[in-house]
């Protein structure tokens, strides 16, 4: 996508790269007047945005300084609009910090460039994208009857949540630790990569 620079109110160094991808949910596709309605009227919160926040990665910028980026990703489509349309862009790109302001508890200067000469800052880290959950509770077509055998029953208990075995160890043993080191037993886990869902 393309990286846009600013600065927190400490006047910290502070890169967005704004990525794409389809796995987010595009926004209702609007006018740009419509838009310009919206931001006009009483509730401007009725566009909503869908996007992924990325957490905080430390880089070393051009001069050699550090600073902090983010990654942030939305929707292809969207970001096609975003690109060819300057209403959208300004609106995007001030929605986007609210967001990383809120989320992170920090203030952002509206003031921002958009890099001309690189369309990143640092590397792209993978992000888990949230989808739509099932509801706990279901409600099924079968008749009661398909689930009096005690296997069903069974299958159903076996799949509900149960709390590991863990121990926690303070490193060093005596006085005031400088880590802890925590070994959880996880018996249901086949694979490791399921523990970070």
């Amino acid at each position: 996508g393309f990286c846009i620079k600013t600065r927190t109110s400490k006047n910290a160094k502070i890169f967005i790269n704004i990525c794409k991808s389809n796995q987010i949910p595009a926004p209702p596709d609007l006018t740009e007047q419509e838009l310009v309605n919206i931001l006009e009227s009483d509730d401007p919160s009725g566009y909503r945005v869908p996007m992924s926040l990325g957490e905080p990665h430390v880089e070393v910028d051009n001069s050699g300084s550090g600073c902090t980026a983010y990654d942030i990703v939305i929707n292809s489509t969207f970001f096609g609009k975003i690109t060819n349309n300057e209403v959208f862009r300004e609106f995007f790109i001030t929605v986007a910090m609210e967001g990383l302001e809120n989320k992170y508890e920090m203030e952002l200067s509206r003031e921002w460039r958009m890099l001309k000469n690189r369309k990143f800052m640092g590397s792209i880290f993978d992000q888990n994208i949230r989808t739509k959950s099932k509801p706990m509770i279901q409600e099924m077509d079968a008749k009661p009857s398909q689930f009096t055998s005690s296997k069903s029953l069974i299958s159903e208990v076996e799949s509900s949540p149960v709390k590991p075995d863990y121990t926690i160890v303070a490193e060093p043993p005596e006085g005031h630790p400088s880590f802890l080191v925590a070994e959880i037993c996880l018996p249901k886990v086949v694979r490791p990569h399921k523990c970070g869902s």
